[in-house]
């Protein structure tokens, strides 16, 4: 059977090279002759808007990912502007981005118009606060703030609890990203969560 290497959450902005760590990911993928699966959010519709990935920066982007995976299987994400596989199954493996197993999955419906609304009619306000919140971050990080830190915990703990609930019912293996967080979890059932690609994360 043919290997497969599966990551997730690479983030890219417009007008953003891929950075280092993900191509040597594709690299070492391709050495081993692995099949590529990305679960989500490969680019920001979040905040940018969709029309910044129409503009020549998105389109630059979105050509250097091309570049360094001409092959991948590419599942949606909650910040993804193309509509891709919502998931993909791999023997008993089911592969998905995670953001099904969040209690608001209403914003998935609200939030890209509310950008588009805030992207067109007030822009300045929309990217000032987008880059305080650190959505639109000049430097990558993952680190949160502490006085988000414990609420941030019970949302992982949520989405994680729901991921294994889904996986018992459907007995299949979750393998999944949107946390950014490196887990296995058995507990009747079984979830891999494959962390944050741009800290080199990923499974194999």
């Amino acid at each position: 059977m043919r290997k497969t290497f599966i990551a997730s959450d690479l983030h890219l902005n417009p007008g953003e090279p891929v950075p280092p760590v993900v191509v040597r990911f594709a690299e070492l993928a391709k050495v081993a002759d692995a099949q590529i699966v990305l679960a989500g959010d490969i680019f920001n519709e979040l905040p940018h808007g969709l029309k910044a990935w129409q503009t020549p920066e998105g389109k630059y982007t979105i050509a250097e990912y091309e570049r360094v995976f001409p092959y991948v299987v590419r599942i949606q994400g909650n910040h993804d502007p193309m509509v891709w596989l919502r998931e993909f199954a791999l023997g008993n493996n089911l592969i998905l981005h995670g953001h099904q197993f969040t209690e608001w999955q209403f914003l998935g419906l609200v939030a890209p118009g509310f950008t588009e609304f805030m992207v067109r009619h007030f822009p300045k306000q929309w990217y000032g606060f987008s880059k305080r919140m650190g959505w639109i971050p000049s430097k990558w990080q993952t680190t949160i703030p502490g006085k988000e830190l414990d609420n941030y915990h019970k949302v992982l703990n949520y989405v994680w609890a729901e991921a294994l609930g889904e996986a018992q019912q459907r007995s299949v293996r979750i393998i999944m990203g949107h946390t950014h967080h490196v887990a296995t979890l058995l507990a009747g059932s079984e979830v891999w969560d494959c962390g944050d690609l741009r800290d080199g994360s990923y499974i194999k």
